[in-house]
């Protein structure tokens, strides 16, 4: 019913503002469902429930696109961008979770819609996020002008990377003729480069994807001792760390490779190299070497 009302009630809102507001509903009521299927999400991944995972993960990714799908027309103000950016940020984070999976090919027709409704509205998307935010431009060759801020974008890339930095000063592309692309890019002060492609919601860090944990750091015996057969959504620094991208228990947990030490045994892997796993505690920022 939400496919077909909710874009409906977006159509109409072009000319009459009490559709924007019904539309509104159909997109918030699918966000709630697709919120309660992610702590069903949590519990399948905490108690190792591989399969079962997919599929709500099919579900969410679904839930998510068909909120968006209520944002095709109608005028936008600054909470509706907010909520459209997080959205495709979220579609495409489920899209590499399932990726080469039966799961994927059913999403297909439905991620193509939500493509259609970004481009569709992305002058408008455009318009709001500059308004006020004073963002500016990057020359794709000539290099950095000047930055400006903007918490819409922050709060989209926050959505699947939960210890984004709050205050990000975000920067617009553009090539070399001097025409704007969808993508921009803001330098951390934790060191680590964001971008973000408000188009199709691919969400960088370092210029990685987020992804999950490799096969040498599952089946380390130090990894299994901590977390036994669990997998997280991690992402990857240019540091070479593996950072999950959210709290777990209300920790933070980063894993690296580094040089064996002569006396280390117990995380060597037997070519030099050693596992170590860091445990940060998301409110207090105490760290602990696993």
């Amino acid at each position: 019913a939400v496919l077909l009302l909710g874009q409906l009630a977006a159509y109409l809102a072009d000319w009459h503002s009490g559709c924007k507001e019904a539309a509104r509903q159909f997109a918030a009521m699918t966000s709630k469902a697709a919120e309660q299927l992610g702590k069903q999400l949590q519990q399948a991944r905490a108690h190792n429930q591989d399969g079962i995972a997919r599929q709500l993960q099919a579900k969410q990714s679904k839930a998510h696109a068909l909120s968006l799908l209520c944002y095709g027309a109608g005028p936008l103000d600054a909470s509706d961008v907010a909520h459209m950016l997080q959205l495709m940020v979220v579609v495409k984070h489920g899209d590499l979770l399932l990726a080469d999976t039966a799961l994927a090919d059913e999403l297909q027709q439905l991620r193509v819609q939500c493509h259609w409704v970004m481009v569709k509205r992305l002058p408008a998307v455009l318009a709001v996020l500059q308004q006020g935010s004073g963002i500016s431009r990057r020359h794709a060759v000539e290099g950095p002008a000047g930055l400006a801020g903007s918490p819409l974008m922050t709060a989209a890339v926050a959505a699947v990377l939960q210890w984004t930095p709050p205050e990000l000063q975000w920067v617009q592309l553009t090539t070399a003729a001097g025409h704007a692309w969808a993508g921009f890019h803001a330098e951390g002060s934790d060191g680590h480069l964001y971008s973000l492609n408000i188009l199709d919601g691919t969400v960088l860090l370092d210029g990685v994807p987020p992804s999950r944990l490799p096969s040498d750091i599952l089946q380390h015996p130090v990894y299994h001792c901590c977390f036994g057969s669990s997998n997280f959504d991690v992402g990857f620094t240019a540091t070479g760390m593996y950072k999950t991208l959210r709290a777990i228990d209300g920790c933070y947990y980063s894993f690296y490779w580094a040089a064996a030490s002569s006396t280390s045994q117990h995380g060597s892997t037997g070519s030099g190299r050693e596992l170590v796993i860091l445990e940060t505690e998301r409110d207090t920022g105490e760290q602990l070497q696993l």
